[in-house]
C-alpha cells in the first residue's frame, strides 16, 4: 500500500470546493472511500443464500468451463438473475460476447428455468486483473 501524504493546501482546496465547514482533515489512512462504503452496506444487507448456490460453487469449473472459470466466478444471485464477477475487461468482452448465451444454458438445465433466468456478467469488485492468477 502506498503511504499517503497530506497536502494542506490540497485539503483547503478541497475543503472550500466541496463546502466542508470542519476544518480538521480525515485521518491519514483512513477508510473512507466509496468502495470500502459500499462494501460495508451491501455486507449489512441479509439477502439468504439460496440452497443450491453453494452447490453451483462447487461446480463452477465444470459449469463454466477450465479456462473461464479461472477468469469468472458467481457473484451473487437476486430474483432469478445470477451475477458473475469477471478479473477483468478483456476476459468481460470475450465472455459477454462469446459466453454468456451457452452458460445460461448450462446452468438452466442444472438448476432450472425457473431459478436462473438471467445472466449478468460484471467486473470482479474484489480483485484486479493484475491481482488474478492466469
Amino acid at each position: 500500500m502506498r503511504k499517503t501524504t497530506f497536502n494542506r493546501g490540497q485539503w483547503q482546496t478541497h475543503r472550500e470546493r466541496c463546502h466542508i465547514a470542519d476544518g480538521t482533515p480525515p485521518a491519514i489512512g483512513a477508510d473512507d472511500s466509496i468502495r470500502a462504503l459500499v462494501g460495508k452496506l451491501i455486507k449489512s444487507f441479509d439477502v439468504p443464500t439460496p440452497v443450491w448456490f453453494p452447490e453451483m460453487v462447487a461446480e463452477w469449473t465444470s459449469l463454466a468451463g477450465t479456462t473461464e472459470a479461472r477468469h469468472a466466478r458467481p457473484g451473487r444471485y437476486l430474483d432469478g438473475t445470477l451475477t458473475v464477477f469477471v478479473d477483468g475487461a478483456v476476459w468481460l468482452n470475450e465472455l459477454k460476447r462469446y459466453w454468456r448465451t451457452e452458460m445460461l444454458k448450462k446452468l438452466q438445465n442444472r438448476f432450472g428455468e425457473k431459478t436462473i433466468k438471467t445472466l449478468v456478467l460484471q467486473p470482479d469488485p474484489d480483485m484486479q486483473e493484475s491481482v488474478r492468477k492466469h
